[in-house]
């Protein structure tokens, strides 16, 4: 049988990926990652644009993260400049995070 609460803080997430971030990883998005996470589940298409380092790798790790943990089936095409960011970087980010997870 199905754990109620289980399928109920499934579904709070689907709605609210930084309650996912927030939750399921203990910690807290920066003010522009939220706001990021929150466009991302309400519109299929979100771009970015910023600085090195500000943590867009770790944003997209958590977004493909809550995607694969509330939308099951699901396919995530995520792109980057090139293929070594991708790499090195984006799927880097998911694994870390990935690894974090209960």
């Amino acid at each position: 049988m199905i754990d109620p609460k289980l399928v109920e803080m499934l579904a709070r997430w689907k709605r609210d990926p930084v309650a996912f971030v927030r939750e399921m990883f203990k910690v807290e998005p920066d003010a522009w990652q939220a706001e990021f996470l929150r466009a991302a589940a309400a519109s299929p298409r979100v771009a970015v644009r910023s600085a090195h380092g500000v943590g867009k790798s770790t944003a997209v790790a958590w977004l493909v993260l809550w995607f694969m943990t509330t939308h099951f089936p699901c396919k995530i095409p995520v792109t980057g400049s090139n293929s070594d960011q991708l790499k090195v970087t984006t799927w880097a980010d998911v694994g870390t995070w990935l690894r974090k997870m209960p």
